[in-house]
């Protein structure tokens, strides 16, 4: 009886020690800006956490326990420190913590569930994620705008790491820190200014204005040369034209009326000519005399 009891007390402590080695080999698995890309793959449960959060101290017990039915539910259970990883939280556009992503396969869906350690198994285990919609293609952690945004996050992290700096190590006054970053945000954004000009002339050079458009000259004609102001301007000089024509026909009618005169004057002195009046050719007679006795006089 005593060998029974100390064969059963012996494979109940050899289940609880294999258990225990279990979950010891399923711990959680962190993630960072260079190893995130792992989830890619496969099927993945991940929380995104920071250490001063209240909620996220809360939930790490819960998670660890998780962890330990990864072998069971063929799934891998990561974490990432927001607090350290700022590229991350960019890329995961993460607005509250804790969050909790599933991913299979690549893709991504946020987790808004219970945060009870059976409500998440089963959540995994009934496959409840399919109920859930995907995260949006231009939301997706590897699209190129999620990329920029990381760097930017990134950015933001250093600039604040070198503010720190700058004021409790090398002890400069926090307007001086302000000056400097305000400076250097200005000149940024010059340096990108001119760089999408550039690569916008590039694509899209400009075109000259309308007036300043190269004509290649018309080709030679037999035959005398044309005024080149009416062919260049066409329409231009039309209402000249029509004054011109208009102060010619003027012209020309008073030319006619006094050619008409001078030809009835001449009439008249050839009809005089022939058939005088006899009152003309007294004068003419008395004309005659006089020059004649005056002739004598002399």
């Amino acid at each position: 009886m005593k060998v029974s009891l100390a064969v059963v007390v012996f494979v109940f402590c050899l289940e609880f020690s294999s258990e225990a080695q279990a979950k010891t080999k399923n711990p959680v698995v962190k993630l960072d800006d260079g190893t995130w890309r792992d989830m890619l793959t496969g099927e993945w449960l991940v929380k995104f956490y920071a250490p001063w959060c209240p909620a996220c101290q809360g939930i790490a017990s819960i998670w660890e326990k998780v962890a330990s039915w990864s072998d069971d539910l063929n799934i891998r259970v990561a974490e990432i420190d927001v607090s350290e990883e700022a590229g991350l939280s960019g890329r995961f556009f993460i607005t509250a913590l804790p969050t909790i992503y599933h991913v299979k396969d690549g893709e991504f869906r946020r987790y808004q569930g219970s945060r009870n350690e059976n409500d998440i198994i089963d959540f995994i285990q009934d496959q409840r994620y399919k109920e859930i919609e995907q995260v949006s293609w231009w939301k997706h952690p590897n699209s190129i705008q999620m990329s920029l945004l990381s760097s930017v996050f990134k950015i933001s992290m250093h600039v604040r790491v070198m503010h720190t700096k700058m004021v409790d190590e090398w002890g400069f006054p926090y307007w001086l820190s302000y000056v400097v970053f305000a400076v250097l945000t200005v000149l940024a954004g010059l340096i990108l200014g001119l760089i999408f000009v550039i690569i916008a002339d590039s694509i899209c050079p400009p075109r000259p204005p309308v007036g300043t458009q190269f004509r290649p000259p018309p080709p030679e004609e037999d035959g005398p040369p044309k005024d080149t102001n009416e062919d260049d301007n066409p329409g231009v000089d039309e209402p000249d034209k029509q004054t011109d024509e208009a102060v010619g026909g003027e012209s020309q009618e008073e030319e006619e009326e006094e050619e008409e005169e001078e030809s009835t004057t001449v009439r008249q002195r050839k009809v005089g000519s022939k058939g005088d009046t006899k009152e003309e050719t007294t004068e003419k007679v008395e004309e005659k005399s006089k020059t004649e006795t005056d002739e004598k006089n002399e």
